[in-house]
């Protein structure tokens, strides 16, 4: 069972557009993964590839560039985030480095009028088998995916202002990665904080962020002008 304790690991976007983006390792400063839509977000039959970079270097854990021991947080919600190791550059400073073999992971065909579909192991699938629905409301909705006999629950909340959440999808709902958005006229970047202890579904988390951003961003665009109109 995860603990809210654990420590949290940081990938940060190089990109305020999720489907046009690297993901970076925000200790180590490696590329984890890729995104890249050439046609845009909303052309018609736009297509993202999701990329996996293998890092260049493997440490086994306790080796000297791991980061100290972590206190526990205060927080019941969101633990510490993973210190880092004495020598870390600032990310000002460093640039990001990609990995030595790169993975597709899989390709996301949008579609605005039939369902999004999903294209990795020679297979295909339709939105729907991959992340179900949960929960729908108005402006707001949730997405379940299983993984090895576990299922996991976006917690998208209001479209385009809460911070879309990914739980355990039980009782204890513990959560196990989040995403923060950077918005117009700030200096941050988009951030995804993932509990340690889930790199092994990392793909997953990934692959259905990507597909729910999209959502949310598509939701953004026709719900700012409504609420501006009515100004």
């Amino acid at each position: 069972m995860a603990s809210d304790n654990q420590p949290m690991r940081e990938l940060i976007l190089s990109s305020r557009c999720i489907l046009n983006s690297r993901f970076i390792d925000s200790n180590t400063r490696e590329v984890l993964y890729s995104t890249r839509t050439p046609k845009g977000r909303f052309s018609r039959d736009s297509v993202t590839t999701i990329t996996r970079h293998t890092p260049s270097t493997n440490q086994p854990c306790g080796s000297k560039s791991d980061p100290p021991p972590i206190p526990q947080s205060a927080s019941p919600n969101l633990p510490e985030k993973v210190a880092p190791p004495p020598n870390y550059t600032p990310e000002s400073k460093q640039e990001p480095t990609d990995g030595g073999n790169e993975i597709e992971i899989t390709k996301i065909r949008w579609k605005f009028f039939d369902d999004t579909l999903f294209e990795h192991d020679s297979r295909t699938e339709n939105v729907n088998q991959i992340i179900k629905k949960s929960g729908l409301r108005p402006l707001r909705f949730n997405r379940t995916f299983d993984v090895n006999g576990v299922s996991y629950k976006w917690d998208l909340g209001l479209v385009g202002f809460d911070t879309p959440t990914l739980k355990l999808n039980d009782r204890t709902e513990a959560v196990v990665a989040k995403f923060h958005r950077a918005y117009p006229f700030t200096r941050a970047k988009p951030t995804l904080e993932l509990r340690q202890g889930f790199e092994d579904i990392l793909d997953t988390i990934v692959m259905t962020l990507v597909w729910a951003e999209w959502r949310q961003m598509l939701g953004m665009s026709i719900v700012i002008p409504i609420m501006i109109l009515f100004l």
